[in-house]
């Protein structure tokens, strides 16, 4: 048996969708309350798709590095699929990895001028970055850079922990 309550109605009323007096809501509080679910149900969209993009990217940021970074010379295939991971990895993505790996890429496909250009950026960027210093001054190197070089050898002496 239902008890009665002068404040919440019967008391399966929060659980019917009825209101205090027994009857469905209706006029603004059904509006409001589909209006609430769809906000509710767009946030949670939007949520999954964000962190499914992001899953999407940190596997093609994965998928790249293996091509770039593998021991085998990358073939034109290689290169142009290595490419559409990077493209794809960097929608999005505040992380500067994508950039590096790029740098990587134009050093593999001989173009060190290229990849100055890129690493350059990041080390702007985040001028605390070890991999993105040693990746400059391997394509200064390459492109016959010598104060780009001297300037990323010693900031990496700088930020590389020091052996004893």
């Amino acid at each position: 048996m239902l008890t009665r309550s002068p404040v919440i109605g019967d008391t399966l009323a929060g659980y019917s969708g009825l209101d205090g007096a027994g009857r469905p809501p209706i006029g603004d509080d059904l509006t409001i309350s589909i209006v609430a679910r769809i906000v509710v149900l767009g946030v949670a969209v939007a949520a999954a798709a964000w962190f499914a993009l992001g899953i999407r990217q940190s596997i093609d940021t994965s998928r790249a590095s293996a091509l770039i970074t593998g021991p085998a010379p990358l073939s034109a295939k290689d290169v142009s699929r290595a490419s559409s991971l990077l493209h794809s990895a960097s929608t999005l993505n505040p992380d500067r990895t994508v950039d590096i790996l790029r740098g990587q890429l134009a050093i593999d496909q001989h173009r060190p001028a290229a990849a100055v250009a890129m690493l350059e950026s990041v080390t702007r960027a985040e001028p605390q970055n070890l991999s993105a210093w040693v990746q400059l001054a391997y394509a200064a190197a390459g492109a016959g850079d010598h104060t780009v070089l001297t300037l990323a050898g010693h900031e990496v002496s700088k930020l590389f922990p020091k052996q004893r």
